[in-house]
């Protein structure tokens, strides 16, 4: 059965969007690093806290990554999207009004479900609207918009907490979460990105546990090891590294500036592998 073809407009449509999620969520997730800190030094909270506070987002958005793909199988990948990042954005949005260790873990786990649903889907709305030889590109772009986020938002945080405090800034990137949601959810649509997949009569019979895309099991485990290290590694220096350039006398604010440097870095990295 030939592969489905897909116009110029969904292409652009899925790019276009994808690529914003991911820096959205990729920009909030690392952008979380630089107001860890200021919860330390305005909560009294231990590093031990710190941590458990960096492993309820990170651990929510993992956990229900494989949830949020068999999701995406019944609704389609658009849907979840754009609830996902509203309730990223709503949780972050309302960190204004945290009182301390218990609240954030609350709207952290929160933030985290919803950033769940942003790599599996909107890498899979990519793959499957480039079917042919742009795929790796397009993946390519997907994956590069993320690593802008990432450095991008601990810069412009940074700047911002000169002038205001974590709590308003938290404010403005969940507002900015919801218009991004209130413009790609109709962008998608019109160019009927993201639809639900129409499944065949057998796949309806089992359409969690069928086929799941792995086609070769071996390199598929690999990539999962290599995958664990580098979050488990990536996200332990980036949560911490700011605490360690306050203890050498580096105000929180330079701390952001510093972190992005290292971002910077890996997206670099990134780029030159692929060229």
């Amino acid at each position: 059965m030939p592969e489905k073809t897909f116009s110029k407009c969904q292409r652009k449509a899925a790019l276009i969007s994808g690529g914003v999620f991911h820096l959205y969520h990729d920009g909030i997730a690392d952008g979380m690093a630089v107001f860890l800190p200021l919860w330390h030094m305005d909560f009294g909270l231990s590093l031990a806290s710190v941590g458990l506070l960096v492993t309820c987002f990170e651990g929510a958005a993992g956990i229900f990554q494989i949830p949020a793909g068999f999701l995406g199988e019944r609704f389609g990948e658009r849907k979840l999207l754009v609830t996902g990042t509203l309730m990223t954005a709503i949780a972050f949005a309302c960190m204004w009004m945290a009182g301390g260790l218990i609240s954030l873990i609350t709207l952290l786990i929160i933030g985290g479900v919803g950033a769940a649903v942003q790599h599996p889907l909107a890498s899979s709305m990519i793959s499957r609207v480039y079917n042919d030889k742009g795929r790796r590109l397009a993946l390519g772009t997907y994956n590069f918009s993320g690593d802008i986020g990432k450095f991008s938002f601990p810069a412009l945080a940074a700047v911002a907490l000169n002038r205001m405090g974590w709590r308003p800034i938290c404010t403005i990137l969940g507002i900015f979460g919801c218009f991004l949601t209130a413009v790609l959810f109709p962008f998608l649509k019109r160019a009927h990105s993201g639809d639900k997949i129409a499944h065949t009569k057998e796949q309806q019979k089992f359409p969690f546990f069928g086929k799941w895309g792995i086609e070769n099991s071996s390199a598929f485990a690999v990539l999962s090891s290599i995958g664990i290290i580098d979050t488990a590694v990536r996200i332990g220096v980036v949560s911490f590294l700011p605490f360690l350039f306050i203890q050498k006398g580096i105000c929180p604010e330079s701390a952001g500036f510093a972190l992005s440097l290292l971002l910077i870095g890996g997206a670099a990295g990134k780029f030159i592998c692929g060229c």
